[in-house]
């Protein structure tokens, strides 16, 4: 009678992450944008327009996808005026909803996070809680405690943590 032999095999795997998004070349989506090409929507912030791509809006967000499904004036005129954010913060996500390039650092970082969560953009709305948990732990005790105050407001418990240390900090030393 023969005897089950059994072979333990370790296998490691490596993955080019820079081949990950290999399906869609973000620097053609770039391309895209900044061309205009084949652009269906135009959105109005603040007296600046933005020529965009509605399969490409709604793939990232369901609130834009409705907007472009349903029998909404959005629809029918490929005219989305956006009244809820600043011209800069709609740049910046319309560029991230391309590229997935990093999002600015500076003040329009909280309202950019707001944005993302309105328009139910679940990538940049991590992303932006990235850069703020990054930010606030090498923040001053000032900015620590917009950070701290933000996180309170919008529920983010690692946000809250992180700020909350660095304020914390600032007691114990005092």
């Amino acid at each position: 009678m023969k005897k089950n032999a059994f072979v333990y095999v370790d296998l490691t795997f490596y993955i080019d992450t820079e081949s990950l998004d290999a399906a869609i070349n973000r620097a053609d989506l770039k391309n895209l944008l900044d061309s205009h090409t084949l652009s269906d929507c135009t959105l109005i912030c603040e007296g600046h327009q933005f020529s965009v791509h509605r399969a490409i809006l709604a793939s990232q967000s369901s609130v834009f996808a409705a907007m472009f499904q349903n029998d909404m004036l959005e629809k029918s005129t490929g005219i989305c005026k956006i009244n809820d954010i600043s011209a800069d913060a709609l740049k910046a996500m319309i560029h991230f909803v391309y590229t997935r390039a990093d999002v600015p650092t500076n003040a329009k970082l909280m309202e950019l996070w707001m944005a993302a969560d309105k328009y139910d953009m679940a990538d940049l709305r991590a992303e932006c809680l990235r850069v703020m948990l990054q930010a606030a732990s090498e923040a001053s005790v000032d900015q620590a405690l917009s950070y701290l105050n933000f996180a309170q407001e919008h529920n983010l418990k690692k946000l809250r943590a992180a700020a909350a240390r660095v304020v914390s900090m600032d007691t114990d030393t005092s």
